[in-house]
């Protein structure tokens, strides 16, 4: 039998060996990933109201998301019903449209001049060195072997390593949200103007 010190002993050593065990059994285990998914709640949706004795009227605010998982399933049946029962569906001042189609530019052979630097400068000789550095880490990612986007112009470059670590992430960033009010707009017949950005107003007003 043990004594009193030997089971003072024991009962210490136990603890300290019972947890070297479970860090031997959870160094040798490897963990499965499981990728969870289910269909997601819709875009939040804030009410706005005038008072009836000051003409009446009722305003729903949507909220919209970028990068979202390319498979995402989400719940629309609140938005598809807010849609129904408006006059209008108001769309954001198209200031995204236009700075997407900027940066689009760099696709189209026929603009090569506008996406290229000028006097075929590099990107390293327009970057500090820390960023160029990082620069250079997330084109291996991200780009691999890409010899010409060295030459283009930092937005464009930085837009191409932008999709590409997007879509690397399985996501996208097609306006998913709006693709279905526009089509619920469409099937209930509800107008859906889109408003200018000010400076195609003026633009325009000339």
């Amino acid at each position: 039998m043990l004594g009193v010190a030997g089971a003072l002993v024991a009962a210490w050593l136990a603890p300290a060996y019972a947890d070297e065990i479970a860090a031997d059994d959870a160094a040798g285990t490897v963990i499965e990933e499981v990728l969870v998914t289910g269909v997601q709640p819709g875009p939040g949706l804030w009410r706005v109201t005038k008072p009836a004795d000051d003409g009446g009227h009722e305003l729903w605010i949507m909220g919209q998301y970028r990068t979202l998982p390319k498979e995402m399933q989400w719940r629309s049946t609140e938005l598809e019903a807010v849609i129904a029962g408006s006059q209008e569906l108001l769309a954001e001042p198209d200031i995204d449209a236009e700075i997407g189609a900027f940066a689009g530019l760099g696709a189209l052979p026929s603009l090569i001049g506008v996406r290229n630097n000028p006097d075929g400068r590099r990107l390293e000789e327009l970057m500090p060195i820390q960023l160029y550095a990082r620069w250079l880490e997330l084109k291996a990612e991200y780009l691999g072997y890409h010899p010409d986007v060295e030459r283009w112009r930092p937005i464009f470059a930085a837009f191409e390593l932008y999709r590409k670590a997007v879509d690397a992430a399985g996501l996208t960033y097609s306006p998913v949200v709006w693709s279905v009010a526009k089509k619920s707009a469409k099937k209930h017949r509800v107008r859906s103007p889109r408003p200018r950005s000010p400076s195609r107003s003026r633009s325009r007003a000339r």
